[in-house]
């Protein structure tokens, strides 16, 4: 069973990034990708994640908003 995993940044090339390393892991399955809050949300109700990586503070606190 892999770790499904959701990336949330609002820099493409750090989503990215961190996909390419994630993706080496063959217990890990980057299932989704959102670059704000909103996104975030709707994608990690939609994909049950088991974890989400947020590498923004700046998406962060626009999440905790949301909420």
């Amino acid at each position: 069973m892999s770790i499904r995993v959701l990336l949330v940044d609002d820099h493409t090339i750090m989503r990215e990034g961190l996909r390419l390393l994630l993706e080496k892991m063959p217990e890990v399955e980057v299932v989704g990708e959102a670059d704000n809050g909103f996104q975030a949300i709707e994608l990690a109700k939609s994909l049950v994640p088991n974890v989400v990586v947020v590498v923004s503070v700046q998406v962060l606190v626009r999440l905790v908003v949301v909420v």
